[in-house]
């Protein structure tokens, strides 16, 4: 399960990027926030809506994740769940780079679930 790991990210990057979770389901704002109760999720939740898939592209498969900058462009996309190793080299390495220092105050990680 791919929550765990996107918990860890924001707990060891709290202060360098920002996770967001975003719900397909077709369920109450209410219920989606109590699953991420339930699930320990310590990231914001916000549903789908038609212009954030537009956005983005669509997703054709869950989950997909995507790295967006302080502009909104997509710099990464990942479909599918990775080991928590995965996603740390890549955030390591982005927060490195000298072209993406302005990225490394405000940067979304959004996960479909």
């Amino acid at each position: 399960m791919e929550i765990p790991v996107l918990v860890s990210l924001q707990a060891k990057y709290k202060d360098r990027i920002q996770i967001i979770g975003r719900s397909v389901d077709e369920d109450t704002p209410e219920r989606i926030q109590e699953f991420a109760k339930r699930s320990g999720i310590s990231y914001p939740v916000v549903m789908m809506t038609p212009a954030l898939d537009k956005a983005y592209g669509g997703v054709l498969a869950l989950p997909t994740s995507f790295v967006i900058d302080t502009h909104g462009r997509i710099v990464q996309r990942h479909t599918g769940a990775y080991p928590f190793e995965t996603y740390d080299r890549e955030i390591q390495w982005l927060l490195e780079c000298r072209w993406m220092r302005e990225w490394r105050l405000s940067t979304m990680w959004v996960r479909y679930f």
